[in-house]
């Protein structure tokens, strides 16, 4: 079965932001990208394959987890399934905040039968 990346609209922002903080800030935007395109483009390579996971698992969102980038950077993503939800990236303190601020969110798996361009009605 094929793997399903979802971007969430705030990780772009993220991302924006680190590569405009420049040094480790960007290698770490860098990393995100790579990780979310080598999981997309490798079908049943595991998280653990493509980067470091934290050494603790994340109890605030279910089945969150996170990635340790370069210099304390983190990329925070949900696995539902095969749908990975990538939600948001920034420093150890950032990732914090937000996940305190987001506890208990969940991610919606689209439906297989939700049309991905939408038609004009008939009126």
């Amino acid at each position: 079965m094929a793997v399903v990346i979802h971007r969430e609209p705030q990780l772009q922002k993220c991302l924006n932001k680190l590569y405009k903080a420049g040094g480790r800030a960007a290698l770490a935007a860098e990393r995100v990208e790579t990780i979310i395109t080598t999981l997309a483009s490798h079908e049943g390579m595991s998280p653990a394959q493509v980067n470091k996971l934290t050494r603790h698992g994340e109890a605030r969102i279910d089945k969150c987890k996170k990635f340790d980038l370069v210099g304390g950077y983190r990329l925070v993503y949900v696995r539902e399934e095969q749908h990975y939800f990538f939600l948001f990236a920034g420093t150890h303190d950032d990732c914090d905040r937000w996940l305190n601020n987001h506890r208990n969110l969940k991610p919606d798996i689209p439906c297989e039968d939700t049309p991905l361009v939408a038609s004009q009605s008939d009126d």
